[in-house]
């Protein structure tokens, strides 16, 4: 039997609840890493970039998730935390 569309909608915005606090997380790990790096160069990783996003693809196939959107969400998510880490970079400079 389906469930009716607000239990669904309660489910999903609980999922929500919990990818904010895990990007938050994340977010917090970056900021700690770039107080590490001490070149933009070292920032932008590119082989880095690439590790996570194999891995990122992997565990889609695994969980059955669609590949293509996890990259793109993924590379955008990665996007957004360069510019955070360019951000302390010049900031501890």
């Amino acid at each position: 039997m389906t469930k009716p569309l607000a239990d669904i909608r309660l489910e999903i915005d609980e999922i929500d609840q919990q990818l904010v606090r895990l990007i938050a997380s994340r977010g917090e790990l970056v900021k700690e890493a770039g107080q590490l790096k001490k070149t933009a160069q070292e920032v932008e990783a590119p082989d880095r970039i690439a590790q996570v996003i194999d891995r990122v693809s992997r565990y889609a196939l695994e969980t059955g998730a669609d590949v293509r959107l996890v990259e793109t969400l993924y590379r955008q998510m990665i996007a957004g935390f360069i510019q955070l880490e360019h951000q302390v970079v010049k900031k501890r400079d």
